[in-house]
């Protein structure tokens, strides 16, 4: 039985899915996606012993870390599952919070790209990007519009998550990412079943805030159905 949130769910996949594939338009959530990709690629590399030197992005969300040493198939694996473990905690937490909070979750995140900035970007196109995803988010709080936020931060996260799952698809037509060469050359059977692991784990997790907008589901129950649904 489909209620309410579940069809509003449906329609932010659907857009945010159909979103990308519209060039210039797809740019500022595309950064979005490239940002908590190179996130989530960082604590790959400090997690397995390497070090960063920065990071940047470019207009079209494609990103790049400049790092030495880690475990390659740790830290590609982290890029994209990362991704979308950022993305459905952004989205969670959105649609969780009371309207209000929203706004506080927008300072949490524009705090938390100014400490990145600090930490890691040295390029000034990178330090643009990083200065508009804020300014998106600080001219809605300007506007004390909480409905506009929560929008905008589920948007956000449901943009992120299906970065899981778009990868495959760009291999299918050739489109090898950048980060995924140096796994090829090991590779290439490995590498494809690595990407074919990460697009389930993104599907996992679509699937997870799709159970979540169930209205007779219970936190227990949603945790039970993600078990039965790995096994």
């Amino acid at each position: 039985m489909f209620s309410l949130r579940s069809i509003t769910f449906l329609a932010y996949v659907s857009i945010a899915f159909a979103v990308y594939y519209v060039p210039i338009f797809n740019w500022p959530f595309s950064w979005w996606m490239g940002f908590f990709h190179e996130i989530s690629k960082a604590l790959g590399i400090l997690a397995t012993g390497g070090s960063i030197s920065s990071l940047e992005l470019s207009l079209r969300g494609t990103g790049t870390s400049f790092a030495q040493g880690g475990n390659i198939w740790f830290i590609a694996t982290c890029s994209y599952c990362g991704a979308v473990l950022w993305g459905m905690l952004i989205y969670i937490l959105a649609d969780k919070l009371h309207k209000k909070y929203a706004i506080f979750e927008a300072i949490v995140l524009s705090l938390f790209i100014l400490f990145i900035s600090i930490l890691w970007v040295r390029d000034i196109l990178t330090i643009l990007i990083l200065i508009l995803m804020v300014g998106l988010l600080l001219s809605i709080i300007k506007l004390h519009n909480y409905s506009l936020m929560k929008i905008t931060l589920k948007f956000i996260g449901i943009y992120i998550v299906l970065d899981g799952i778009r990868t495959p698809l760009n291999l299918l037509d050739g489109r090898i990412p950048l980060d995924l060469i140096p796994l090829i050359q090991q590779s290439t059977v490995f590498t494809y079943l690595s990407v074919f692991l990460w697009f389930c784990f993104a599907l996992l997790g679509i699937y997870a805030l799709w159970i979540w907008h169930k209205p007779t589901y219970t936190k227990k129950q949603v945790t039970q159905d993600i078990l039965k649904y790995i096994e």
